[in-house]
C-alpha cells in the first residue's frame, strides 16, 4: 500500500513551491518534497523544461513523480504525476508525437484506480503575478496554456476512472492569494485526508 499523498497542482508561477516552503515553516512536524524537477535539472544539464521541453525530459521528470507516488511515506509535495503529464502532453502536442503521453496518462489512470483514496490534489489557480526564474517560464500565454492543459488532463482522468467504474479523483481548490491564508487552507486539507486519516 503506499502512503497518503497531498499533491499541489497547478501551472508554473503560481506558487506551490513558495506556499509548500510556507506550509513547512508554519507545520515542520509535517513531511513536504520540494523541488524534485529542479533536483533532476541540477544533475542532468541536458534536461529541458518549459516551451523547450522534450520528451526525454518528460519521461524522466514522470518516473520520478511516479516513484514518488508510489513510495510508502506521506507527505505533502509541490507537484506531481498529473502536473508532469500535462507538460508531455503540450510537448507531444508541439512535436506531433504522443507515445509517451499515452504512456503516462494510462499509469496516471492505473495509479489512481488502484490508489485513488490515498491521493488527495489540491489545484492552485493562476491568480498572482507570474515571476520567472531559472527554471520556470515567464510567458504569461504559455502559463494560461499549461493551465487549461491540466484541466483538461483531469477531466481525462477523471472520464477514464469513470469508465472503470472508480471514485472521481480528490481534488481541491485553494482560492487564497494571500499568503498567510493559503497555508492555513492547505492545511485544512492535509488534516482531513494526511493527519485524520
Amino acid at each position: 500500500m503506499i502512503g497518503r499523498k497531498i499533491v499541489l497542482i497547478g501551472t508554473h508561477g503560481v506558487g506551490k513551491t513558495t506556499l509548500l516552503n510556507d506550509f513547512h515553516a508554519a507545520h515542520p512536524e509535517i513531511r513536504v518534497k520540494n523541488e524534485l524537477i529542479r533536483e533532476i535539472a541540477r544533475e542532468d544539464p541536458t534536461i529541458k523544461v518549459n516551451e523547450d521541453g522534450d520528451i526525454r525530459s518528460q519521461s524522466i521528470f514522470f518516473d520520478a513523480y511516479m516513484k514518488e507516488m508510489m513510495s510508502e511515506e506521506e507527505f505533502v509535495i509541490d507537484r506531481g504525476a498529473l502536473d508532469v503529464v500535462t507538460y508531455t502532453g503540450k510537448v507531444c502536442e508541439r512535436v506531433g508525437e504522443f507515445e509517451e503521453y499515452e504512456r503516462q496518462m494510462k499509469e496516471l489512470v492505473d495509479l489512481h484506480e488502484k490508489y485513488n483514496d490515498q491521493i488527495t490534489y489540491v489545484y492552485i489557480p493562476p491568480m498572482i503575478n507570474l515571476v520567472g526564474d531559472e527554471v520556470r517560464s515567464d510567458n504569461a500565454k504559455y502559463q494560461k496554456e499549461i493551465d487549461d492543459f491540466l484541466m483538461n488532463t483531469i477531466a481525462m482522468t477523471n472520464l477514464e476512472l469513470y469508465s472503470r467504474c472508480a471514485k472521481f479523483t480528490n481534488t481541491y481548490v485553494l482560492p487564497a492569494t494571500d499568503r498567510k491564508e493559503r497555508v492555513e487552507q492547505l492545511y485544512e486539507v492535509v488534516t482531513q485526508h494526511l493527519i485524520n486519516e
